[in-house]
């Protein structure tokens, strides 16, 4: 009767954590890829490295071209996967603190097949929090739209 009545302990605990949100960062425990990165220095891992807001450290920076109207190509991506299905309400982004490279807006795009626009990241390496209704995904993609000089 003991084992039972610890079983079911058990299992109200792994239900009621499963499906409560952490206030932790669990970027960390994702898989990282991306389109491009400018140097290995500056690859996509860095974006779940913890390391924020401190100019030429812990940043992503994809390798991308400038058309004949200043603009970017191709729009950069970052995708961040979990093994197993997290939820998730609210993600924070970072521009890099660099002022002469602006990522002013994007897009996220969830696994479960939604989306969000993202507008106004801040051009100072401050966060943008993006909160929506609680989610259950393996993982988003986060692609740039539009930058310093594309506004």
């Amino acid at each position: 009767m003991k084992q039972l009545r610890f079983l079911l302990y058990l299992l109200s605990w792994v239900v009621c954590c499963e499906l409560s949100a952490t206030p932790h960062n669990i970027a960390s425990l994702a898989k990282v890829s991306c389109s491009s990165a400018l140097t290995q220095e500056q690859g996509c891992e860095n974006v779940v490295d913890q390391v924020i807001r401190i100019a030429g450290k812990g940043e992503w920076v994809a390798k991308t071209k400038l058309d004949f109207r200043g603009r970017v190509y191709p729009y950069p991506w970052i995708q961040l996967d979990w093994e197993e299905p997290i939820y998730t309400n609210q993600v924070i982004l970072y521009d890099r603190v660099d002022k002469d490279s602006h990522t002013a807006a994007g897009t996220l795009f969830f696994s479960d097949g939604s989306s969000i626009t993202v507008n106004q990241i801040p051009n100072d390496g401050a966060p943008k929090v993006v909160t929506f209704e609680t989610k259950k995904m393996n993982g988003f993609v986060f692609r740039r739209q539009m930058g310093k000089d594309e506004i």
